[in-house]
């Protein structure tokens, strides 16, 4: 009964149909290694080998399989494409997957490997499907201990080496030593004396180093083998590697000569004090003695001993010294030319019987020598006044010359270089052989004025004498002579209040500039006016320059309308009453003559303000990095700004770059001091003029300024500030010359 129930279910989910082949989705893999696996090498790669797997699917899929290659066992092998997709329309295109061994430098044998091909899909029928092949990965590693050189095996006795370089093939289970040593230890010399290798260095090369060794003998190239014992390692299959002996040349470089040398010039004195010594040995043993006989070729001029020198098996590589001196000839003949000669070499041995050594030219210096002395000098210095001193000279021979001879003189500085203007009279000495020994005066006449340029320079003068003559003798070049010390100090000078511009022209050089801004004025005599700043410090120009001086002029008391601000700068102060005028800045241009070209800048003192109500008013003081605010009379006014380094001393807008700024246009006040920033006037009633403020190029920063390094640089350290005139009192300027060295 269940059965037919079974069947008449089946027939009505059939409903009649014929039911189709059912095909199992899965990852077909060529080849099948269930019976063989695939075999790879560890040398595929070095040999471009390949094994190839094909891949396909049984049905299509629903959707894209990814499947991923890997093996269970890393270091093995390599997959060159772990990676394949197949889509639903090529699903049934096989692909490609290809394997190689690797090397792993290990003599671990064959291994297996499982290869294993993994599906991931969102069809679920293919989604973890996995596919596993075999492989088996063949061992390659053979123990060797590999040598190798990059030169020919050929050493010298000059030291010439040879570097073996040697490492093994695979890496050892224990540490593998192969001790070396040479055939012949007279003709080579090995270090280290062993190769060493273990587990962590063996594909790195180890060197030794085979270097020649000299024997001193004529005995031609000689073989010698580089032997090597069996290797030592508790790794079997390092253990007992025996590697073949090297051949290998030293080459013979010894020769039968004479080794000479000497020290210092070839050169010897009349008087015997320069004893010049020779050294001679053999350059390789001689087979019996040999002796050389030596002398000069000139016995007038010098001496020489030994006069034999004897080399034998003994001695030979032994320098013997050999003293040559000079005589005096006492004769008036210059420096004399001689020569140390040698004899053939006699010996019993071919090699060395009758070899020449070149002789070697000396000279012998004639103590007789002619110079000219310098007896009496006296120092020369020079003022910009256009005054001069003059220096005297006396000037004899060191000898009596054989014939009449003239000396001609000339004056340098240290660098040989002509001092302009100075001179020598007379410029030509003549001397003769009765007169040799009497001085004659020569005078050194200093530059003039219109020589001297603008800077101060010590210059030390030397004398250069040239003897001339019409005989045959060679008279030395004479050495010059340190006269004196030349001094010239030219300051551009002080400059006084003028009321215009003062121009001069500095030339290259150090100079000390110095600033005093004038005083402000007073009011009535009992308001005074603020005191003028003062600023100095040095400068390097770099190039000729013209240079602009202001020098301020006091303010002064106004009366009405009143006209009484200081020059450079100054306000007046307020209209209709006698109050003080500002001070003008004192100031020093370069280049251009322009507010923005001041190198340096002392600020003018404030004016006084009218005295009202029995209160007192001072004006601010003149600049020193700012200027000093102006003070007021009444306490329900507020002080007066002075001018600062980048406007006014409050932090306002008030004050003016260089220029005049602040007329008042009320009683009872005084006017502002000029500088770098212009003091502003008193704008309240009874209040003071406020300071100018002062500025040192390269020592403050300002946006101003339009001056640059390549033409004035300041000298750090050189800045200094104090206080300038009185009030009431005109300023000032200098520029001083500073000194820096002797050229």
């Amino acid at each position: 009964m269940k059965n037919q129930l079974f069947l008449s279910l089946i027939g009505v989910l059939l409903g009649g149909c014929v039911l189709d082949t059912v095909i199992v989705p899965q990852i077909t893999v060529i080849p099948d290694t269930e019976n063989e696996p695939v075999v790879t090498r560890e040398d595929d790669l070095l040999y471009e080998r390949v094994s190839e797997f094909s891949l396909l699917l049984s049905k299509r899929p629903t959707s894209d399989v990814i499947i991923r290659v890997s093996a269970d066992v890393s270091g093995e092998v390599v997959i060159q494409n772990d990676e394949i997709v197949f889509t639903p329309e090529d699903y049934d295109k096989p692909q490609m997957v290809k394997i190689s061994g690797i090397m792993d430098s290990i003599e671990d044998g064959d291994q297996k490997v499982n290869l294993l091909f993994t599906a991931s899909s969102e069809d679920i029928a293919f989604n973890n499907k996995t596919v596993v092949r075999n492989l088996l990965n063949k061992n390659v590693d053979k123990p060797e201990i590999l040598l190798s050189y990059n030169s020919r095996l050929e050493t010298s006795e000059g030291g010439k080496m040879v570097e073996i370089s040697g490492e093994l093939s695979s890496k050892p289970l224990a540490p593998v030593i192969v001790s070396v040593k040479v055939s012949d230890p007279l003709e080579a010399v090995v270090d280290p004396k062993s190769f060493k290798f273990d587990p962590n260095n063996w594909d790195e090369a180890q060197i030794i180093t085979v270097t020649g060794l000299p024997d001193n003998q004529m005995d031609g190239d000689k073989k010698y083998y580089l032997e090597f014992d069996k290797s030592e390692s508790d790794d079997e299959k390092y253990n007992g590697i025996q590697l073949e002996n090297l051949e290998l040349v030293n080459r013979d470089i010894d020769h039968a000569d004479f080794m000479v040398r000497y020290e210092g010039s070839l050169v010897t004195r009349e008087n015997g004090s320069d004893r010049l010594k020779v050294y001679a040995k053999l350059t390789s043993m001689p087979k019996q003695g040999v002796s050389v006989e030596l002398n000069v070729n000139d016995e007038t001029e010098a001496e020489v001993s030994p006069a034999q020198l004897v080399f034998t098996s003994e001695n030979w590589n032994v320098e013997q010294v050999v003293t040559v001196w000079g005589r005096d000839d006492d004769e008036f003949d210059g420096d004399q030319e001689y020569a140390l000669v040698f004899s053939p070499s006699v010996s019993g041995d071919l090699n060395y019987n009758g070899k020449v050594i070149d002789p070697i030219p000396m000279k012998n210096v004639d103590d007789d020598t002619l110079s000219v002395d310098v007896v009496k000098v006296h120092e020369s210095e020079i003022s910009c006044d256009g005054s001069t001193q003059e220096g005297i000279v006396d000037i004899k021979l060191s000898m009596k010359p054989i014939t009449d001879i003239s000396v001609e003189l000339s004056l340098f500085d240290k660098n040989g270089q002509p001092i302009a203007g100075l001179r020598s009279e007379p410029s030509l000495l003549h001397f003769s052989p009765d007169n040799w020994d009497k001085p004659q005066s020569v005078t050194i006449r200093a530059p003039g004025k219109e020589d001297i340029p603008s800077k101060a320079y010590y210059k030390y003068v030397y004398l250069n004498s040239k003897i001339l003559s019409k005989d045959e003798a060679q008279y030395p070049e004479q050495t010059p002579t340190l006269l004196f010390s030349l001094k010239a100090v030219c300051d551009p000078g002080d400059f006084n209040y003028t009321g215009e511009v003062q121009k001069v022209r500095l030339s290259p050089g150090h100079y000390l500039m110095t600033v005093v801004g004038a005083g402000g004025g007073s009011s009535h005599g009992k308001s005074n006016g603020g005191i003028g700043g003062k600023a100095s410090a040095e400068f390097k120009l770099k190039k000729p320059t013209d240079v602009f001086v202001y020098v301020g002029g006091a303010g002064h008391e106004c009366a009405d309308p009143g006209v009484c601000a200081g020059y450079n700068g100054g306000s007046v102060g307020c209209i209709g009453r006698n109050s003080g005028g500002g001070g003008g800045a004192s100031d020093i241009r370069a280049v251009k003559d322009s507010y923005e070209n001041r190198v340096i800048v002392a600020g003018g003192g404030g004016g006084g303000a009218y005295i009202l109500l029995g209160k007192t008013s001072i004006g601010g003081s003149g600049g020193w990095e700012k200027g000093e605010s102006g003070k007021t009379g009444t306490s329900e006014h507020k002080e007066t700004p002075g001018g600062g380094l980048n406007g006014c001393s409050d932090g306002s807008n008030k004050c003016k770059f260089g220029e005049v700024y602040g007329t008042p246009s009320i009683n009872y006040c005084g006017g502002g001091g000029g500088g770098w920033y212009s003091g502003l006037s008193g704008q309240q009633l009874n209040v003071s003029g406020a300071g100018g403020s002062g500025f040192i190029y390269g020592y403050q920063q300002s946006d101003k300024t339009a001056l640059d390094d390549d033409v004035i640089e300041f000298v750090s350290g050189t800045a200094n500030w104090s206080t300038g005139a009185d009030r009431d009192t005109n300023g000032s300027a200098s520029i001083r010359v500073v000194a820096k060295e002797i050229e």
